[in-house]
Formats: C-alpha cells, sequence, structure tokens
C-alpha cells in the first residue's frame, strides 16, 4: 500500500512544532529530572557538614508518595504566554510532498501564507520550492493567532492551526500536501467518500512534552462528518477504533466549510484545551489538540 499516510505521522510532527512548546527552557517539555527526597542525599549544613535530619528524614518512595517529577498532564491547566519574547516571530520549514516513494521535499513552487485566524486577513505569503520562511510584518509584541495555508497546482490546500497563539519563532516546521490523485484513493482506505465541497481535518492528540497521546477521545463542534481514528500506522482504515491508537491520530471526513472547536479528553478524564480551528472546501486543516 502506499506510504503517503504515514503522511499522517509527519503531518502530526509538523503541528508539535507549531505549538509553540518544547523549547530548551521548558523544563516540562525537556522532562529534567529535578533532583527530590527519592535521592535520598544527606544535605550539608553551613559547616559542610551532613545535616542528621535531613538524612534521616524517610524519602518519597519509602513513604509512596507521588514522584515530584511533573507527568506528561502536568501543564493542563497552566496559563498561556501573553508576549512574545523576540518579535518578529518567524516561521520556517520545508514544503513536503506525501508521494508513493514517501514524504518528500516539493520539487514544485508552494505559495505559502499565515492569516489571522479570526478573519482570515493576510499576515505575510510567498512563493517558495522546498524551504520556505515567513516572517511576521507586523512586529506584533503579543502572540498571533494565525494560521498556516499552502496551495501548489495539483495538490489539496493544506492548512495548519496550531493549539494556541503562537509566541515563539517555529523552525523546522514541515507543511506536507497530498496530491488530489493520491487523496482520490481515500474511499479504498476507509470505505468512506469524501464529497466534493467538503474538507477533511486531521486531528493529534499530544501531552505537555509533545508526545503522540493513546487513548484520547476527539470530539468536534458542531458534530459533523465521520471521524475515524488511524491505527498504530497512522493510517485510517476500515477498523473503527474506541479512542486514538500510539500515534494520537484521528481523521474527520465530510466536514462542511465553516468554524469548529475540536477536543481531547485524555484516558485519565484530563480536558485538553479547545482549539478552535476552519475547515475550508475541498482542503485538508491540521489541527493539534494538547493540555
Amino acid at each position: 500500500m502506499l506510504n503517503r499516510f504515514g503522511l499522517g505521522s509527519f503531518l502530526f510532527l509538523s503541528l508539535v512544532a507549531a505549538c509553540g512548546g518544547g523549547g530548551d527552557d521548558d523544563d516540562t517539555a525537556n522532562n529534567t529530572p529535578t533532583p527530590d527526597a527519592a535521592d535520598n542525599t544527606p544535605t550539608p549544613d553551613a559547616a559542610g557538614q551532613n545535616n542528621p535530619d535531613a538524612a534521616a528524614t524517610p524519602d518519597a518512595a519509602i513513604l509512596n508518595l507521588p514522584d515530584a517529577r511533573p507527568s506528561a498532564l502536568a501543564c493542563a491547566g497552566d496559563p498561556l504566554p501573553t508576549t512574545v519574547a523576540n518579535p518578529p516571530i518567524v516561521i520556517s520549514g520545508t514544503v513536503q510532498e506525501g508521494s508513493t516513494n514517501g514524504i518528500v521535499t516539493m520539487t514544485q513552487s508552494a505559495h505559502v501564507s499565515t492569516h489571522q485566524a479570526a478573519n482570515d486577513v493576510l499576515i505575510a505569503e510567498g512563493d517558495f520550492t522546498g524551504p520556505y520562511t515567513i516572517t511576521d510584518p507586523t512586529n506584533s509584541t503579543t502572540p498571533i493567532d494565525a494560521y498556516l495555508k499552502s496551495t501548489s497546482n495539483g495538490f489539496v490546500d493544506t492548512y495548519v492551526f496550531p493549539p494556541s497563539a503562537i509566541s515563539e519563532n517555529l523552525s523546522g516546521t514541515p507543511i506536507v500536501m497530498v496530491s488530489t490523485t493520491i487523496f482520490g484513493l481515500l474511499p479504498i482506505l476507509t470505505g468512506i467518500t469524501q464529497e466534493s465541497g467538503n474538507a477533511s481535518l486531521i486531528v493529534a492528540a499530544v501531552d505537555c512534552e509533545q508526545s503522540a497521546m493513546e487513548g484520547a477521545i476527539i470530539s468536534i463542534t458542531p458534530d459533523v462528518g465521520t471521524l475515524r481514528y488511524s491505527g498504530a500506522n497512522g493510517i485510517p482504515g476500515m477498523t473503527d477504533f474506541p479512542a486514538t491508537q500510539a500515534p494520537g491520530l484521528a481523521y474527520i471526513f465530510n466536514v462542511p466549510p465553516g468554524s469548529y472547536q475540536v477536543d481531547a479528553t485524555a484516558p485519565d478524564g484530563t480536558l485538553l484545551r479547545t482549539v478552535t480551528i476552519k475547515a475550508f472546501a475541498d482542503s485538508t486543516t491540521t489541527a493539534v489538540v494538547a493540555p
């Protein structure tokens, strides 16, 4: 079977990059262990001697207390950034193609643009073959609530919505496009016929560490289209799984054009952040839902 629906996994990676998370200063994303009582290391006092009280204190492991390190959902509910550290925001990466040879760099020109999510007003644009760079000309000091759009002759228009307003530079962000010919194979893979004029959505559920979330329940409001969770290979098929599998991906087919809210519930019941997206006729919209 064609490798192009490994595309789901690559689209997933592009959206994680668009989260604006996982930077070197983010201890949660780095998952760097914080020395805690479990180390049971005696604490030196001012005289350089071991503190007997500290050494005698039972550690978390002995008391069977929760580990002090953050869990994969510890960031749930944290406030989002309200400022941009170093304007202007620059989004860069590579326009790629899902082909019978897998994911390859586009060899024909694609028009890449960013738009305000609220009103679709153009922010910046350019024509690129492969690598692209888009710079916010407004030098905004507040996060930009925006989406990416990529178009190219013979390919399905592709939209990318991050889970929240963009507050930092995004580098190495791939935009993966699918030819209209390959997209036409969808009924063979899923048994679902994508009706002309409707959109398809790809939703990736991730945790605080930007890892794919297995067992998440995806929903869309208003409730439209046909939702199909991918299998372990990231491919939407005939099987109707009850929740996301290892790749954390869900596909929603035959979504009428319009604005929607996409939600996800983690296996433990934690609600992820609602993402507001737009579906455009005869296109694919991708989105990440994160804590």
